[in-house]
């Protein structure tokens, strides 16, 4: 998985992703902070570049919904045939149930690749906006 994640970033396949993350980091500020007093109480003070990723874990949500679903679209369309108009809800729906958890986990391990790969960028400009009570 990690060369297909290498290969998709440096091919551009990512830069979606890329440019999404401060954005949605900025979106969901208060989250984030609220994320890291909690967790700092009860787990103790962590980096964060940790605390980033973490949240974009547990948080479980895409930088970009309308991207996300959009990539969902097209491999839901890889994966089955839509010509048929009377199988097509019924082959969507049960894609969805059996392959929909699995592209969103997907989904996310790409945005954190993502900010890790960004990191060195991303973090001076957290520190700096952001206010954390984490170094």
């Amino acid at each position: 998985m990690l060369a297909e994640l290498n290969q998709a970033y440096e091919a551009g396949e990512l830069d979606g992703l890329k440019s999404s993350i401060l954005p949605f980091l900025r979106v969901n500020q208060k989250r984030l902070h609220s994320f890291v007093l909690s967790f700092m109480d009860q787990n103790g003070e962590q980096t964060l570049e940790f605390m980033v990723k973490y949240f974009i874990l547990s948080f479980n949500m895409p930088f970009d919904m309308k991207s996300y679903m959009d990539s969902q679209s097209q491999a839901i369309k890889k994966d089955i045939d839509l010509a048929t108009p009377e199988k097509r809800t019924a082959l969507v729906s049960e894609w969805i149930k059996e392959k929909a958890a699995i592209f969103r986990e997907h989904s996310i391990m790409q945005q954190i690749y993502c900010f890790d790969k960004m990191k060195g960028e991303l973090i001076p400009i957290i520190h700096e906006e952001f206010d954390l009570p984490i170094r």
